[in-house]
């Protein structure tokens, strides 16, 4: 069996380590290099054989990052090398000095960085195949893209927990780091302000990340100078996989608040998913979206829209439509792009 090495220098993205793992299963010998961040984030399944873990600290840590690699590459000698986030200066120190035997494919997060950052075009030189989040991502890119450059749609969106769909409750997930350039919170608290009365009054968001973090402070008073704080939940420390997947185990949908005016709103319609994306597709909820988005295939049967001005009857509507969500399940469960067999075999076809 053939040894492949799974390497991530950042410290984000291990929301897809489940579904590459399960995917990888029994067709390859598996062995992981990791930032010491993600330690708290691995799958309770061990699917590897080994585990290295490193640290990015001082003003050579980029270089110490390659160096715990080269060294781990070294000691496993991999058939196969897939570097997840293969993007950034690191990636790019990394693959000027690696020139050993293993072939490299990436995983990216951010492709749009495939058609002008210079930093990508030295990666290129090294890596030609990269798996992207979405079909709209491959479809826009491969008609920018050198031909030189592989592309391969893979759904990460299995998840280590239980699928069965419990009753659900009048509560919507927002996940992920609390960024206003990420996901638009002042919108979203200013818009259900302004109908606020109308909302249901057991209806609850959960804020699923740090909240004493980045942009969390600021959301937190907008929400009270609103008076919206008993329809809002906040998490003030770090939130483990297990917290956040039992929310969404519970919940009627996810939001994903990419709004016009967004910073990132051009990408996120072109070239990027946000992980709110693979969240709802791998619960099978409803996945509440800008009407912007309404004509976008990727979406089709799955999201449900609102604007500004519909917003709170929206939520309502969600909330007490059992049939609604029945619906949306079944349209996933019908979806050939989220059969496990299917990705599995795009993934390892690739991987050839």
């Amino acid at each position: 069996m053939q040894k492949l090495l799974f390497l991530e220098f950042g410290e984000s993205h291990s929301e897809v380590f489940y579904s590459y793992f399960k995917a990888l299963e029994g067709s390859y010998e598996l062995h992981l290099c990791l930032n010491e961040k993600l330690q708290p984030h691995l799958p309770k399944k061990q699917f590897h054989q080994s585990v290295t873990y490193f640290s990015q600290q001082g003003r050579l840590k980029r270089l110490q990052a390659v160096w715990s690699a080269l060294k781990c590459i070294r000691k496993i000698d991999p058939d196969l090398i897939l570097i997840n986030t293969a993007q950034s200066k690191v990636v790019r120190l990394f693959c000027t000095l690696y020139w050993g035997r293993a072939r490299l494919v990436g995983i990216h997060h951010n492709p749009q960085a495939l058609l002008s950052s210079s930093t990508q075009k030295l990666i290129n030189l090294r890596i030609k195949k990269y798996f992207v989040l979405a079909d709209f991502i491959c479809k826009n890119l491969l008609e920018k893209i050198s031909t030189q450059i592989s592309l391969q749609t893979f759904y990460s969106v299995y998840f280590e927990t239980a699928q069965e769909a419990p009753p659900s409750e009048p509560l919507f997930v927002i996940p992920g780091t609390v960024e206003q350039d990420r996901r638009d919170y002042w919108g979203f608290v200013d818009w259900l302000a302004q109908n606020k009365h109308e909302l249901r009054p057991d209806i609850r968001f959960a804020i699923v990340g740090n909240s004493r973090r980045g942009d969390g402070p600021e959301l937190k008073a907008r929400v009270q100078a609103a008076g919206l704080e008993n329809h809002f939940i906040f998490f003030d420390q770090f939130v483990s996989n297990e917290v956040l997947f039992d929310y969404l185990k519970r919940a009627s949908g996810i939001i994903g608040l990419i709004h016009p005016g967004l910073r990132w709103f051009k990408e996120y319609r072109l070239y990027k998913i946000s992980g709110a994306y693979n969240l709802a597709y791998g619960f099978k909820l409803p996945l509440l979206m800008h009407e912007d988005f309404s004509n976008e295939a990727e979406f089709k049967d799955i999201m449900v829209s609102y604007n500004k001005s519909n917003l709170v009857e929206v939520l309502n509507i969600v909330s007490g439509d059992r049939f609604l969500r029945e619906q949306v399940r079944q349209a996933y469960t019908q979806d050939s792009r989220f059969n496990f067999e299917a990705q599995k075999k795009a993934v390892l076809d690739f991987l050839k």
